[in-house]
């Protein structure tokens, strides 16, 4: 009878994979998203099976312990997580292809919303909608040497509707209450 090989649990592979990294490049570069790219699989996947950051780095420390393997020198890692850093900031790391269309479709967006507005279109009669307000600026403050450019208030108008100007009647005068 043929004895089964002992499958490596989900965990266990993502701290190998850290650890393979981590000897790349030091044990505090390495991050879930790191280990989630290697596997295709999702940051919060590995997030599960590994833990938080202190979890993920106990693992990789004994995984390495296990695999015979050592972080590289203190330069090294300080120069990796640099590379690493700016990378980041400025997005030279390869997008996926989703991540590409979400961004494109983002710019898409912000791009209606920057287009100027049309006008609304006049009511059936002809008179304009309720919701059209007029702005009105104040005069221009003189410059303020501190504050450097004049600030401009807008005043709102109230609506033009006439459901709005409708006045309550006063409230009766209610009697002195006697004194006890």
């Amino acid at each position: 009878m043929a004895t089964k090989k002992a499958v490596p649990s989900r965990a266990e592979e993502f701290f190998k994979t850290g650890a393979t990294l981590a000897a790349k490049i030091g044990i505090v570069n390495v991050t879930r998203r790191a280990i989630a790219e290697k596997h295709n699989v999702s940051d919060p996947l590995v997030g599960k099976h590994v833990g938080g950051k202190a979890e993920l780095q106990a693992g990789i420390k004994k995984t390495m312990k296990k695999l015979g393997l050592s972080e590289p020198a203190g330069a090294t890692i300080e120069r990796k997580g640099a590379e690493l850093r700016a990378r980041k900031a400025t997005g030279t790391a390869a997008a996926k292809p989703r991540a590409k269309k979400l961004i494109a479709a983002k710019k898409a967006t912000a791009a209606k919303k920057s287009a100027p507005k049309k006008a609304a279109r006049p009511a059936a009669g002809g008179t304009k909608p309720a919701s059209t307000t007029k702005r009105v600026a104040s005069p221009a403050k003189p410059a303020d040497p501190k504050k450097g450019a004049p600030s401009r208030k807008v005043v709102k108008k109230a609506p033009t509707n006439k459901r709005f100007q409708t006045k309550t009647p006063p409230l009766p005068e209610l009697p002195a209450l006697p004194k006890l």
